[in-house]
């Protein structure tokens, strides 16, 4: 039996079943039930079904954080009333496992470690979509089951391709090179974290015409870009780009008939990578 702003739960293995009672809750149904007036016959119902709605999916953020701690064997600490109050508010909108599992992480890093960059990395997750969570498990080359188990202190997105591209950003191949050759080179380059997307190949005729001999594109970052799920993570930080001028034999080559073209890579930056590790519920790299 309960009695004035109680609130009962149950919990089964697949579901999880809220009740609550009292005056603060019979205003915020009210409130909910006036604004959705407007646009349904069933208002009250309506209000019901959001408030549920929210409730179950905040109790399963709070699950997956209390599971996380437990695998990673980390003690749960207090955390800000600030902090849990936002995180309370954005997590019950998301009800995709691997979102929930980001911000399960994110409250588990903010309660191993308390920091003001946690506020960015909420505003952070606020603000994708299940798209970009899929963008960057692309790059990372990791499904959301084993996120939590990357050592992101040993990562590094892309030292192989700064050992590739050099210090000038430059590369030449020899005369008789294949621009096939030259793509599998750019798809050995594939890391966690890293990944060459682009390359564009064109012919220079003596009268200074440039005819296109060969571009490949991955289908699956171009789709991300078209879509411009990409932009967002780059505007954030979290993502960031680089271009390779590559030729083939430019110091020998006959000028009339001169190889030369692009390579484009994008890969996690620092910054993406200590949003990462806090939402696998890892506070410090």
């Amino acid at each position: 039996m309960m009695t004035n702003n109680e609130i009962e739960l149950s919990a089964g293995e697949s579901n999880v079943a809220v009740k609550l009672r009292g005056s603060s809750v019979d205003r915020l149904t009210a409130s909910l039930a006036d604004l959705i007036a407007p646009f349904s016959e069933m208002a009250g119902a309506i209000a019901d079904q959001v408030r549920l709605y929210r409730e179950q999916n905040a109790l399963r953020g709070l699950a997956a954080a209390r599971e996380l701690a437990k695998a990673l064997n980390l003690e749960i600490k207090p955390v800000a009333p600030k902090f849990l109050v936002k995180w309370t508010e954005a997590v019950s909108l998301e009800e995709t496992e691997g979102f929930q599992k980001l911000w399960a992480g994110l409250l588990l890093s903010e309660s191993i470690s308390s920091s003001p960059a946690h506020a960015l990395y909420h505003r952070i997750l606020t603000e994708m979509t299940v798209r970009h969570v899929e963008l960057l498990l692309y790059i990372l080359g990791v499904g959301h089951k084993n996120l939590s188990a990357v050592i992101f202190s040993e990562l590094n997105p892309i030292e192989k391709l700064r050992r590739w591209m050099g210090e000038s950003y430059y590369r030449n191949y020899p005369a008789d090179t294949d621009p096939s050759d030259i793509m599998n080179d750019i798809k050995d380059l594939r890391s966690a974290g890293c990944i060459s997307y682009e390359l564009v190949l064109e012919e220079k005729q003596k009268t200074g015409q440039k005819t296109e001999i060969f571009k490949w594109k991955d289908p699956v970052i171009d789709e991300f870009q078209r879509d411009y799920t990409y932009k967002l993570l780059e505007m954030s930080g979290i993502l960031e780009s680089s271009s390779v001028y590559v030729s083939v034999d430019s110091e020998k080559v006959n000028y009339s008939n001169s190889v030369s073209g692009f390579v484009r890579s994008i890969y996690i930056s620092s910054l993406g990578l200590n949003f990462l590790s806090a939402c696998a519920g890892k506070a410090k790299l």
